[in-house]
């Protein structure tokens, strides 16, 4: 879905045609009308559109390209692919371009759907990552080359892990950025990776590993010494911190076990550990207390010499992390109960008495089960919903309100109202950006972005649109805003299979929508429909086992004449109906 102004004359009389200033008046109150649409064609899948499950669909640049996005759970297909068509706005001339990106970083994912800039330099995708019950924000793709899908670049970073673990538990980056290290309870190891690109997870590769399970067989943390001569492991089984030595700094293959110190006085499901980087404080969490331990060393480094200081409360549920900015001066955490970091400013650094509570990020991931701060800008956090390390760039320094590349959540979208996607669109200025959720809201939000077309700082104005009550879609996942924002198409998973359309008395101000009283009827024969429906929508017509499945994805031509429809099983176009 390219979004962006319709370009051409004023009065319009270069769309796709010849045509007069008065017969163009009759094509846009036709356009306005979707009883004036007529199937057209099916289009097979691999003819050209390859064969995906919850697919999306978007139109770019002047309607000459096709971005089909795969929305299917197997990690491999994470994609958007795109087409190139040879005659603008007909998709029966599209062609493989044989150019696509993988996305979200082998992310379990599904209704991945994409939206771009005007210039075509940015992608936006929305995603629900399996499983999750949260919003998860979209997110922000530059392309060095306009329109071209090969060239997209992510401002979020991923890196999975299942391939080594597959219920990875801790996370550890090395201070320079060249390594990481990851343990969980399925193999009981630590397992070590590098990092061409020094902080980018997304270029890690795997090294080598090494067993813990002599001394913990359910280990969820893990922690070195910033010259990489220490290891630390804490974990559920022993309810201790286990001490190694490497006699190669960074090299796990030559730790060698030392000794341990027992936390259980304090937490008997000590899940995450960190150290004051001088090593005479060290810090645990879990959550049979759901609090954060402060222990003093009086040898740095010696857990053998470790007492124990303090705790303070989170107030989350089920905490799980913890982490601190360079200084000791601000202290994040996470947990299971609220799926957000937490930041708090400490007014005496290293003294958890001292906390007191700032803002959170919004939900970010199911299941935060691990973060590192790094540089005070590279925050990493652990998602064992989907096995992967992911890697986010905060455009303040120590704000964790200031996450580029996502339209990160407030309290009421952290708050349980939106936890499946179906769709985004972003205005032609790059002002306003919108997200559509289809599971407990069923309904368009509205964002401002105070830098045009980037995500970071996205402002909900409080503004959106219901889609029920009114139409009959109870299951929206596919949206598509016409370019001039006046338009806005829906289509879903309902049993309805119906194309609902409304009208903007102000562009791009939803607020302004009006439900149009016509809608195409896709279990009409032969895939149209010819009767008007009262202004609530609530009459059915036409009810039957129709060959078309649920509108998945939902793409109309700038020129409004074409409407292209992405099922499971293949693609359908309507057209503008001829005078």
């Amino acid at each position: 879905m390219k979004l962006g102004r319709i370009g051409g004359n004023s009065d319009r009389t270069d769309w796709g045609g010849v045509y007069t200033p008065s017969e163009n008046v009759q094509k846009m109150k036709k356009i306005g009308n979707l009883e004036n649409y007529v199937w057209r064609n099916n289009y097979a899948v691999n003819t050209p559109f390859y064969s995906i499950s919850q697919p999306g669909i978007s139109y770019g640049d002047n309607d000459s390209k096709i971005y089909i996005s795969d929305g299917n759970i197997p990690r491999s297909n994470t994609k958007v692919k795109q087409y190139n068509l040879t005659t603008p706005g007909d998709p029966s001339t599209a062609l493989d371009a044989s150019k696509e990106v993988s996305v979200l970083g082998n992310n379990t994912a599904s209704y991945l759907r994409t939206a771009f800039s005007y210039d075509g330099t940015r992608m936006y995708v929305s995603f629900y990552s399996g499983g999750s019950t949260i919003y998860v924000p979209p997110e922000q793709y530059n392309l060095s080359t306009a329109w071209d899908v090969s060239t997209a670049v992510p401002k979020v970073k991923r890196f999975y892990v299942g391939t080594q673990e597959t219920n990875p538990f801790g996370l550890y980056i090395k201070p320079d950025g060249t390594k990481m290290y990851i343990i969980g309870t399925t193999g009981d190891d630590v397992n070590e990776y590098n990092l061409s690109t020094a902080y980018d997870v997304s270029t890690a590769s795997y090294v080598q590993n090494f067993s813990i399970s002599a001394q913990e067989v359910s280990p969820t943390g893990v922690e070195f010494k910033p010259d990489g001569t220490k290891m630390y492991i804490v974990g559920y089984t022993g309810d201790d911190i286990n001490e190694y030595d490497l006699s190669t700094a960074w090299d796990v293959s030559t730790a060698s076990y030392s000794q341990n110190f027992s936390v259980s006085a304090q937490e008997t499901l000590p899940h995450s550990l960190r150290f004051k980087p001088d090593g005479t404080k060290m810090y645990v969490t879990g959550y049979t207390g759901d609090d954060v331990n402060e222990y003093n060393l009086s040898t740095a480094w010696d857990i053998s010499t470790a007492s124990y200081v303090q705790q303070f409360a989170t107030g989350d549920t089920t905490q799980v992390s913890v982490a601190f900015c360079a200084d000791g001066t601000k202290m994040y955490t996470g947990g299971l109960t609220n799926d957000y970091i937490k930041e708090f400013d400490l007014s005496t650094a290293w003294d958890i008495s001292t906390a007191s509570y700032v803002q959170n990020s919004g939900t970010l991931v199911s299941n935060p089960y691990d973060l590192q701060l790094l540089n005070d800008n590279q925050l990493y956090i652990l998602e064992v919903t989907t096995d992967s390390i992911i890697n986010y760039t905060l455009d303040t320094d120590k704000n964790i309100r200031t996450i580029d590349g996502i339209a990160q959540a407030d309290d009421e979208l952290s708050g349980g109202n939106y936890d499946l996607l179906g769709g985004l669109a972003i205005s032609s200025d790059g002002t306003k950006f919108f997200v559509l959720d289809r599971d407990n809201k069923d309904r368009i939000t509205e964002f401002t972005l105070p830098t045009p077309y980037e995500l970071k700082g996205a402002v909900r104005t409080g503004n959106f649109l219901n889609i029920e009550p009114g139409t009959n879609e109870s299951l929206p996942v596919a949206m598509h805003f016409s370019e001039d924002g006046s338009k806005i198409y829906i289509g879903g998973l309902d049993n309805t299979r119906a194309i609902y359309l409304y009208t903007l008395s102000t562009a791009w101000d939803v607020t302004t929508a009006t439900l149009q009283k016509q809608r195409i009827n896709l279990y009409s024969s032969p895939y149209t429909s010819s009767t008007k429906y009262d202004v609530n929508l609530t009459e059915a017509e036409f009810y039957g086992t129709g060959p078309i499945s649920d509108v998945e994805g939902l793409a109309v031509s700038k020129d409004g004449t074409s409407i292209l429809m992405a099922h499971n099983v293949h693609y359908t176009e309507f057209r503008l109906a001829a005078s």
